[in-house]
């Protein structure tokens, strides 16, 4: 599908490699700018959910970013 938004698919997966690794760090962001606990514990449920965060893994910098 990377072609109907004008991307090569080195260049989609890259990007998906950044968003990836920058959604990774979502817990210690949200608790460096104040988010309580009990709120990150409620958004994890949902940020990290099994199937989330296995895709997330999937497109980790380590695989796609060279």
């Amino acid at each position: 599908m990377c072609t109907q938004f004008g991307l090569t698919r080195a260049k989609a997966q890259g990007d998906v490699a950044v968003v990836a690794a920058a959604v990774a760090g979502w817990r210690e962001h949200f608790a460096e700018v104040g988010v309580s606990p009990r709120d990150i514990e409620q958004l994890e449920e949902q940020i990290d959910r099994p199937f989330l965060r296995k895709r997330r893994e999937e497109f980790g910098p380590k695989r796609w970013v060279k």
